[in-house]
């Protein structure tokens, strides 16, 4: 435990600057929001004029106006609201993942506090029943011999219990199963990546496997399936399988366990049709990379 404390310390706090940034997002966004609230209100309050012709003419005149204003935004400026609304989205499902991850590493911790306790207690209480004929002083004596042996009993079972499954170890595989929420678009748009796992820049205990999702649907282009994500440990190709579990997910599998060191994960390759009429492709590779710091064993 005490070997994982500064990594964990260093994720904290990427995680607590990133949920900054989240909050940033959420409230341009909420402008929107009130903007339209209000549009809501002024309807509603139209609708309880007792269906006056003057408050139809009102409520068509505000329509038109609005779907007028509307045909006049030009389609850049949709298409640039709809890749905010998009970003504003992924963030939002970044935040989610990372409370679950964090809530569920916590009560894990609190987990192995409460059975290191239990042990703690049952065996002081097993070393202080009486054997044989002890008088009371003799018993009483051997009580803080007893607290200083399941303090130690106690401390080996929390070593054991953190090696097979830490709180790091939860948030890890917390954050690597929690998918983002897709948003279907009937628009047009560049094909990217939404949400990797491990995300890029992290650090710490090996990955089972390398996750990269995008904004949409995809397929192998010009390339084999196989070919889309190549992973390297400096100038060397590390082997591995690709597999397609989703219709926009990609996942990399390593033929065996990654060993300490520092990888780089390159996607390329891939497309999504664009309304059934187009092709979207990666305007380029997209490039993560990670570092190992413990393997699975270690």
């Amino acid at each position: 435990m005490a070997e994982q404390s500064p990594d964990r310390d260093r994720d904290l706090n990427q995680l607590r600057a990133r949920v900054a940034e989240l909050e940033a997002e959420v409230e341009r966004r909420n402008l929107q929001d009130r903007a339209s609230a209000l549009e809501a209100v002024l309807d509603d309050s139209d609708g309880n004029d007792n269906g006056s012709s003057s408050s139809r003419g009102r409520r068509s005149k505000r329509s038109s106006g609005v779907s007028t204003a509307v045909a006049e935004v030009p389609a850049s400026v949709i298409d640039a609201s709809e890749r905010a609304s998009e970003v504003v989205s992924r963030k939002v499902d970044e935040g989610l993942r990372l409370w679950r991850a964090l809530t569920l590493s916590s009560l894990q911790s609190v987990a192995l506090l409460s059975d290191t306790m239990t042990t703690f207690v049952d065996d002081v209480l097993d070393r202080s029943r009486p054997r044989g004929e002890r008088r009371v002083r003799e018993l009483v004596a051997d009580i803080p011999w007893n607290l200083q042996e399941s303090a130690r009993t106690a401390a080996d079972r929390l070593r054991e219990q953190a090696a097979e499954r830490s709180p790091v170890d939860v948030f890890y595989d917390a954050y690597s199963e929690a998918r983002p929420s897709r948003r279907s678009r009937t628009r047009a748009s560049d094909l990217s990546v939404v949400s990797t796992s491990p995300a890029n820049g992290y650090t710490g205990r090996a990955p089972s496997d390398v996750r990269v999702i995008f904004n949409r649907e995809v397929e192998p282009g010009d390339h084999q399936l196989q070919q889309t994500m190549v992973v390297k440990k400096g100038d060397r190709t590390v082997r591995g399988s690709v597999r397609q579990p989703e219709d926009d997910e990609l996942v990399w599998t390593p033929s065996s366990s990654l060993d300490e060191g520092g990888y780089t994960v390159s996607v390329s390759g891939v497309e999504s049709p664009a309304n059934g009429k187009s092709i979207v492709r990666l305007r380029q590779p997209f490039v993560l990379s990670f570092t190992v710091t413990a393997t699975p064993s270690s």
